[in-house]
């Protein structure tokens, strides 16, 4: 999906989105959301440092959202832990 249609595409409450992906590129910085079934892979390149990632697998609170601590040439995820 194109950025410039993001926008757009989160205004409209019936939008489906892939299964997986990433949005939200800041040019020279990464993308900074991703979302996917399963925990995100170390090491890969273009993820900027702070983007969020949710793992869609899950259907409880936990291990369900991670925040890359690496950079934008070698992510290093972290899991944001969640109490309820």
């Amino acid at each position: 999906m194109a950025a410039h249609n993001l926008p757009v595409k989160l205004q409209d409450q019936n939008a489906v989105f892939p299964v997986s992906g990433k949005a939200l590129y800041v040019q020279g910085n990464g993308f900074m959301l991703a979302w996917g079934n399963g925990i995100p892979s170390a090491g890969v390149a273009g993820y900027g440092k702070g983007c969020l990632y949710q793992n869609t697998s899950l259907t409880g609170v936990g291990d369900c959202l991670y925040v890359n601590i690496g950079s934008i040439s070698a992510s290093s995820w972290k899991v944001i832990t969640v109490t309820p």
